[in-house]
């Protein structure tokens, strides 16, 4: 099994997706959905393919918290960032 940093073609089409998914995320900033299972935080989730953004709906510009693989533990990876 490869990475995606083997395959830059499979890089870009995740990566513009999921500047596509920002886009939308700017332009309809309560789209998301809360997770308190991970975080109690002012934070929105939105998927985009396998990754999960993080971002802050109230802001303008809209501010992405991050954005992480699913398979990762998203509630710890939170802990350590302010939002």
């Amino acid at each position: 099994m490869g990475y995606i940093e083997d395959n830059l073609e499979a890089a870009n089409r995740v990566s513009d997706a999921i500047l596509d998914a920002c886009a939308l995320l700017a332009s309809q900033p309560f789209n998301g959905h809360a997770r308190q299972d991970l975080t109690i935080r002012s934070v929105l989730f939105w998927s985009s393919g396998r990754y999960l953004i993080v971002y802050r709906p109230d802001t303008e510009p809209l501010r992405i918290i991050a954005v992480f693989h699913g398979s990762r533990d998203v509630a710890a990876l939170l802990t350590d960032r302010d939002s």
